[in-house]
């Protein structure tokens, strides 16, 4: 094979050949590495000129492209004319030039070396040639300026004649290497001279500080550290640390060897122990363990430095018992505390009893999370703070969106920040929503109390007055029978927490007092059925009734009569439920009709049928008097009631208008007695009286065929309010009275502006009001 030569570029255009031969340079570079070539042409502007290859003998050849290739450190073979003839991948990694580039260059344009010392370069060359070899650190300086440290191995080579035929240089960069080496010298030096100052500050330092040597025995030791036994100084020289600090020993030696192996400090170690100075008491020390080296580096000795921290861990200790106990009460209180800056922006919150959560909160102000309305309140009381740099406490609603509000009372103090200006402000709030929703709750019960209570005493009230016009002689003894069966028929009410009274329970309240006659003389029969609070007081008054005529006049009355009470219940013809009740006596007294009819027929009968929508029979038989109800479950039967309109429905029969001249008032009222109490006083003053009606759809269905001239309207009627009648009322023009046990408060806001008669009516102030409105 005819050696290869480069050639320039513009021979090579002219010459196919050529350029076949040589158009991938790494032909040239396998060629070289092969040992197949045995010259290389260069050609230049002073002709070819022939650099033999031949400096390497086969064997070495195979091995120099075989296995210099894949060693770590850089590879250069030059020959004796110092042209590259080898560059490993190594080496072109080091100086940043491809082999290609590199071969058959002259070695200063890949790098210069720049000795050590003046003398380096004058040994080196004296090395190879009478010893062949050279080895030491030298500067070289990449064709791109990068400095490095390398450590070479630099060996002669020679032909098979013996003649020298060029250098192969194993190079390894030592650069990092060198830096931490000086690095290390610097710190060892500054090491030793700190120690050298650091040992002769003990006397008056105001911390502990001792040196230790490789037995552990204290060489230096100041007075500060001695104290912790408390003997001088002096006292701890050449004693082991075991002896002077048993408690701190073991701990201590494991320390101290991982000085002496690893040539390492130890920053910032906190170590616990017992001394003599203080027996029982656990003391701190916060360290450092600084090896003290010889010139070698070796570690012959230890620095420590040991700041007592037992006053600060203490404290430490009771501060975070205090945090301890502040959390865990804030945590089972309703108080959330909370910190915000001179924006109103949340820096801190804890324990939050609001509906957003502590990261919603936290960077936001209050009017991003409540809305501009919602806190318009709370900025102007914080702001306040700002201004006067007082602190203010306010009770708050604070509602986020769609929820119901919570209420706090809130306490707002200025923050001072470090230059004594506030910078923010620190505030508690101290949730009352359950306080303030129990007060609400309360305020509505007695609220409802009252209402309740009067309605009672206009119930008694109207009690009285009928009781008065049928029975003047008896009256006492019969008003407080009557006072009597409404007691017990409270009782029941209170019982069942004013829900629905089973009907045994009620009739055997109302026969009380005939206990004995009772228990042997008057059977029930009918299934279990709850009736209804509402209906409870109407279907117990008309049982007494018929309980105290029939002791007087009826089948109670002698020794012999008896009475069957019987209910049930049953469909209409339209699929509705009715339900039925029946009193019959019979084995007593010839019964006759009486010649006029008192306050118990009228409680029986005509009470019966406007509180229930059904009819009332009462039947005076010879045999013994027969009283029936059916009327519709409805209202009356607590499970049918939970299904019931809030008005029976019942169509009034169109009447034309009455023509007595006499002025019409509508009466709206569900308490029978009271509606029949006030329709009384109204007939007697010569009104004529429509109604009454004791429900929203009654009342609008008598406006629409009769109109009125004036209202009386009760503000609750059963499960509803007279709100739409009022609103008719007024929409017609027609004047109203609100006659009811609620406040004008309490009232809804469409009749607060009307007249307002508290109960129990007065019959005399309810004319004269009427007489008002009617001018």
């Amino acid at each position: 094979m005819q050696p290869p030569a480069l050639i320039p570029a513009d021979i090579l255009k002219e010459n196919e050949e050529l350029r076949a031969r040589l158009e991938d340079a790494e032909e040239l570079l396998r060629a070289i590495r092969s040992g197949d070539v045995d010259a290389l042409v260069v050609e230049s502007d002073a002709g070819p000129q022939v650099y033999a290859l031949q400096g390497l003998d086969a064997e070495a050849s195979r091995f120099r492209g075989e296995m210099l290739e894949q060693v770590s450190d850089a590879v250069v073979a030059v020959d004796e004319g110092g042209l590259i003839t080898f560059f490993n991948a190594a080496a072109a990694r080091l100086y940043g030039v491809t082999a290609s580039k590199a071969l058959a260059r002259p070695l200063a344009e890949i790098f210069s070396t720049r000795w050590l010392a003046p003398d380096n370069e004058t040994a080196a060359a004296t090395a190879l040639r009478e010893h062949g070899e050279w080895h030491g650190d030298i500067v070289h300086v990449r064709s791109d300026g990068h400095e490095m440290h390398v450590e070479a191995s630099i060996t002669a080579l020679r032909g098979k004649d013996g003649q020298e035929a060029g250098t192969l240089a194993v190079i390894r960069d030592i650069t990092e290497r060198k830096r931490d080496h000086l690095a290390l010298q610097e710190s060892e030096a500054r090491s030793r001279r700190d120690a050298n100052e650091i040992a002769w500050i003990y006397a008056s330092a105001p911390i502990g500080l001792c040196v230790l040597d490789k037995d552990l025995r204290f060489q230096r030791i100041n007075s500060h550290l001695a104290e912790i036994n408390g003997i001088p100084a002096e006292a701890h020289i050449g004693k082991t640390v075991r002896e002077v600090l048993p408690d701190l020993a073991d701990e201590a030696e494991r320390l101290a060897a991982h000085v002496f192996v690893t040539g390492e400090p130890i920053v910032d170690y906190e170590l616990s122990g017992l001394t003599e100075a203080k027996p029982g008491m656990l003391r701190h020390w916060i360290e450092q363990w600084m090896p003290i080296k010889d010139a070698s580096g070796a570690v012959i000795g230890i620095s420590i430095v040991a700041d007592e921290v037992t006053e600060r861990k203490a404290a430490e200790a009771a501060l975070a018992s205090s945090e301890r106990r502040f959390r865990l009460a804030l945590e089972n209180s309703p108080i959330t505390v909370f910190e915000q800056d001179l924006d109103l922006r949340y820096t801190w919150l804890f324990n939050a009893k609001l509906e957003f959560n502590d990261a919603l909160s936290l960077g936001k102000t209050d009017a991003e999370l409540l809305g501009a309305t919602e806190a318009e309140r709370l900025i102007a009381i914080k702001r306040e703070v700002f201004k006067t740099g007082q602190p203010a406490r306010q009770e708050v609603a604070v509602a986020a969106s769609g929820q119901a509000p919570n209420y706090f009372d809130l306490t707002v103090e200025p923050r001072p920040g470090p230059d004594g200006q506030i910078d923010g402000i620190i505030c508690s709030a101290i949730d009352i929503t359950s306080r303030k929703r129990q007060e609400e709750h309360i305020r509505l019960l007695m609220g409802e109390v009252n209402h309740r209570s009067k309605n009672l005493l206009a119930v008694v009230q109207a009690i009285a007055q009928r009781t008065m016009s049928t029975q003047p002689a008896n009256f006492m003894e019969s008003f407080g029978q009557r006072v009597q069966a409404l007691v017990a028929n409270q009782d029941l009410l209170v019982q069942s927490e004013w829900k629905a009274v089973s009907l045994v329970e009620l009739v055997r309240s109302q026969l009380a007092h005939f206990k004995d006659a009772s228990d042997t003389r008057v059977a029930f029969d009918g299934p279990p059925v709850d009736i209804a609070a509402s209906a409870s007081q109407a279907l117990g008054m008309a049982l007494h009734e018929l309980a105290t005529n029939a002791a007087k006049y009826g089948a109670l009355s002698n020794e012999l009569g008896s009475v069957a009470i019987g209910w049930g219940l049953r469909s209409d013809a339209a699929g509705e439920a009715r339900f039925t009740m029946s009193w019959i006596e019979s084995g007593g007294p010839p019964v006759a009709k009486p010649a006029r009819r008192g306050f118990g027929s009228t409680v029986m009968g005509r009470m019966v049928k406007m509180t229930f929508g059904g009819d009332a029979e009462i039947d005076f038989a010879p045999t013994g008097l027969v009283w029936r109800i059916d009327c519709p479950a409805a209202g009356l039967i607590e499970s049918s009631a939970m299904l019931a309109p809030k008005s029976n429905g019942a169509a009034l029969k169109e009447q034309p208008a009455q023509a007595s001249g006499h002025r019409r008032v509508l009466v709206v009222e569900d308490e029978p007695l009271i509606a029949m109490a006030i329709a009384h006083t109204l007939a007697e003053a010569d009104y004529d009286v429509l109604g009454p009606a004791k429900s929203v759809a009654e009342a609008l269905a008598l406006l629409a065929q009769s109109g009125c001239d004036i209202a009386l309207l009760d503000t609750n009627l059963g499960a509803e309010t007279a709100d739409p009648v009022a609103r008719e009322l007024i929409r017609r023009g027609m004047p109203f009275i609100v006659t009811s046990g609620y406040t004008r408060e309490q009232q809804p806001e469409i009749m607060r502006k009307a007249p307002l008669l508290g109960k129990p009516v007065i019959p005399e102030l309810l004319l004269a009001e009427i007489k008002r409105c009617l001018g």
